[in-house]
């Protein structure tokens, strides 16, 4: 019987430092999981602000490509150069328009 009640009792001990050591280990799971989230977050917070920088930079390529072209047509067709005097140098259409 003193047999059975230290196996017992080896056995109780042994279960006790099995849920400590997987608690602890929860933990530091926890923990660890935790870390992981914020940096996804901040991860997330980056991407999200280059998208907005990239969506603005692609609005100001666009304007650009207007312009650049409205200018091209100008040169083409001699307004550029101030040969087309029935305009006058300075009535050009306002740039505004084509934006």
């Amino acid at each position: 019987m003193y047999l059975l009640t230290e196996e017992l009792k080896l056995q109780e001990a042994v279960a006790e430092e099995h849920s400590h050591h997987m608690n602890i280990t929860f933990g530091e799971a926890k923990m660890v999981a935790s870390q992981y989230q914020k940096e996804v977050e901040k991860c997330i917070a980056a991407t999200e602000t280059c998208e907005e920088e990239r969506e603005r930079a692609e609005v100001s390529l666009i304007r650009e490509r207007k312009v650049t072209t409205l200018w091209e047509q100008r040169s083409s067709n001699g307004l550029g150069r101030g040969i087309n005097t029935a305009c006058g140098p300075f009535n050009y259409p306002r740039l505004e328009r084509f934006l």
